[in-house]
């Protein structure tokens, strides 16, 4: 709180905190949803606009940690009078007016629908130089449903036709996968990937050792049973100059579906970033974009310090959060 106090005070800057709705299950805010409604979702989107022209978004939170001791993923898209980058200042647009006491109905009108899209556009991977895509059209996607200022760019359901749309190979890498918790499972992008490996497509799962907590570990494991499918846990050594509290993992969040169609997102996959906690992301149809991210998925694969996840292995949770 210290920090965004001292933003606040600088000349030129103002800071507003904010608490998202509570949605219930079809994406309708609650305005009064007590004790035992559903709980305000958590502002977990990490993008930044500049002059309207170019957005930077992806896996990154802006701290020490994750600019130097997470592994990260994102893009850096300019706008080449296409009007992409409206898409995500819309949405700021939107989570600004609520977070200074506004309401969803008076809400400014979205700039861009999705009857605007996908467009070609410029990208830029955040590793290296800038490179043209020619054949790249790129669509933004966002969460959650009930909370968008044009609900048809709702991402959930857009992965699941990406996925369905495998036919050769599906590779994803995300910080946490959870398709629910015991009896309350959540299948909507577990059972795409499901369908996928059923039409003998090649599903490969890359998830930190942070998911061997009890609460997501099973999940992984009752994937991996599926033919075709297989999920790997990735370490990251600790600093040798000591344990950092919530670092030294693999954060990105991104999909690559047969080489042509791929996602960079904020979101991990489990149910609560899709309905309820602010996300965004962007879903590209192109070769070069495509190829890219899959060449840093298999060189992850294939390294070091990926192993497969197995069923009846006892295994130790990392203490990756504070210690004594």
């Amino acid at each position: 709180p210290a920090l965004l106090d001292h933003l606040d005070a600088h000349p030129g800057v103002e800071v507003r905190r904010y608490t998202m709705p509570a949605l219930d299950t079809e994406g309708r805010v609650v305005t009064d949803p007590g004790s035992d409604g559903p709980r305000p979702g958590v502002m977990h989107a990490k993008y930044l606009i500049a002059d309207d022209r170019q957005v930077v978004l992806g896996s990154a939170n802006f701290d020490w940690r994750a600019l130097e001791h997470i592994q990260e993923l994102g893009l850096s898209v300019t706008d080449h009078d296409t009007g992409l980058v409206a898409a995500y200042r819309d949405v700021f647009d939107l989570d600004w007016h609520l977070a200074g006491g506004g309401t969803p109905e008076s809400a400014p009108r979205p700039r861009l629908t999705a009857d605007d899209l996908p467009v070609r556009t410029w990208l830029a991977p955040m590793r290296g130089g800038y490179i043209e895509f020619e054949d790249a059209h790129a669509m933004p996607v966002f969460s959650p449903r009930g909370l968008l200022p044009d609900e048809r760019l709702w991402d959930l359901p857009r992965l699941v036709d990406a996925i369905d749309g495998a036919s050769e190979r599906v590779r994803v890498q995300v910080l946490t996968y959870k398709p629910g918790t015991g009896d309350r499972r959540w299948g909507t992008l577990d059972d795409a990937l499901r369908r996928a490996a059923s039409r003998g497509v090649d599903v490969r799962l890359l998830v930190a050792d942070w998911g061997k907590r009890s609460s997501v570990l099973p999940g992984l494991v009752d994937l991996t049973t599926t033919p075709n499918v297989e999920v790997r846990f990735v370490t990251i050594p600790e600093d040798p100059d000591g344990h950092i509290p919530f670092a030294r993992v693999i954060h990105s969040k991104y999909l690559v579906v047969d080489e042509q169609t791929s996602w960079v997102g904020t979101s991990n996959w489990s149910r609560s970033y899709f309905e309820s906690g602010r996300n965004v992301g962007l879903l590209i149809e192109g070769r070069d974009t495509a190829r890219e991210l899959a060449g840093l998925h298999d060189h992850l694969w294939s390294s070091e310090y990926a192993y497969p996840v197995e069923p009846g292995v006892d295994y130790e949770v990392p203490a990756y959060g504070e210690r004594d």
